[in-house]
């Protein structure tokens, strides 16, 4: 074999080497992208339902304290929720099917504005 000759295969040799640890390092970059996707779905989710749970206290206290915000939110709660496990929690009837009857009519809800931050007390 040509000095040339074993020159080129150290070179393709080499070159192996870099395209092997390229295509190592590659995959672990796509491992992590997967991982951090993960990661984000999981603190989106958790930061999704944080927010659900704030506001379901925040709006809880206001029913408390103001009949006007419990006589808006009940009929919303009435229609939005569908499973009688839910239901119970809000003492609201149970949905019951009626086979062969067209859907129910909406009723409107009173209007209700809620007052300026300003106006809020908030040691509720």
């Amino acid at each position: 074999m040509s000095t040339g000759q074993k020159r080129l295969d150290a070179i393709e040799k080499k070159f192996r080497a870099a395209k092997e640890k390229a295509d190592e390092l590659e995959k672990q970059k796509n491992a992590l992208t997967s991982k951090m996707q993960a990661i984000n779905s999981i603190k989106s989710r958790a930061e999704d339902n944080k927010r659900k749970i704030l506001i379901g206290a925040c709006v809880l206290a206001e029913m408390k304290r103001d009949e006007k915000i419990k006589d808006w939110i009940n009929p919303l709660l009435d229609k939005f929720l569908t499973r009688d496990f839910d239901r119970r929690i809000f003492e609201l009837p149970p949905v019951v099917p009626v086979v062969g009857l067209p859907p129910a009519v909406d009723l409107p809800v009173k209007s209700f504005s809620f007052p300026p931050v300003d106006q809020v007390d908030n040691n509720v």
